[in-house]
Formats: structure tokens, sequence, C-alpha cells
């Protein structure tokens, strides 16, 4: 068994499948340095199978693969990365870069339908309160549209 951190970083239409064993922070700065592009969010998950769990999403996932560690994203893909992160509830993170974001875009990273939670409160409630995320609300008409997360 390894210890450590399974992640998975979403750059636009790829998906950069790792694990670590020291500190996350650092690793991702060290992968954002030789990136071209910005990471739009990354899941991680603390496991004490942590290499286990990152080859087997790599063998899962071999038809998609890009090069090395990075996939070519699928809803198949982001499906089952999110139900491993829903099992593993209690130990699960999300990264978010800042910027403004629509509510449906939110939801879509937390693998929440866009038709579920239709009244705000409900999602903030339910499921926002259950990420460590620094936001602020915008609002169209008394109705929130976006968060910008800082």
């Amino acid at each position: 068994m390894s210890e450590g951190i399974v992640y998975a970083i979403y750059c636009k239409d790829m998906v950069k499948i790792g694990f670590t064993t020291g500190k996350l922070s650092s690793r991702l700065k060290a992968i954002q340095a030789n990136s071209p592009v910005m990471f739009d969010w990354v899941y991680y998950l603390e496991s004490n199978q942590a290499r286990e769990t990152e080859t087997a999403i790599h063998r899962m996932f071999e038809g998609s693969r890009s090069h090395y560690e990075w996939f070519n994203h699928t809803r198949d893909m982001n499906k089952y990365i999110k139900s491993i992160m829903n099992k593993y509830a209690h130990n699960r993170r999300v990264y978010i870069k800042r910027g403004t974001y629509s509510i449906d875009y939110i939801k879509e990273i937390l693998g929440v339908g866009s038709k579920k939670y239709k009244l705000y409160g409900h999602f903030k409630r339910r499921i926002l309160s259950q990420y460590e995320l620094n936001y602020s609300e915008i609002k169209n008409n008394k109705k929130v549209t976006h968060l910008v997360i800082m």
C-alpha cells in the first residue's frame, strides 16, 4: 500500500491523473510551471492506496491516453473520478482556480447535474458546504448566477 494523494488535474480538454507522497501544493506548482495552459480545477483524494488507485484509473482509461499521465477528457472518465471522490467523501477535496464561474459550471465540476438543486440555497447547503471554497456570489435580479472563486 502506498499512502499519498491521488489527483486529477483538469486543463481544457485534458486530464492529468497522478499521485504524490509529498505536498500537493508543491506538486501542482511543478506541473503548472511546465504546462502551457492554466489548470481549470483539481480533484484530489488522500488515500492509503494512492499508487494503486492512480494505476487503476490509468488502466481503465488507457484508450483515452494522450501521453504519459495525460488523458483526453471524457464523460466516462469524469463520471468515474467523481464516483471515487463521492465514495471517499470524507477525504475528497477540490481546487478551483480563481475566477468567475456560472452556477451550472460549478455544478459540473462538483459532479452535480445542472437540473438538480434548482434552488441555489439548496445547492449551497447540500453541496457547496461540503467543500472548503472561498467565494462570493454574483446576483442578477436577486438570483445567484455566478460564483467568484478567490
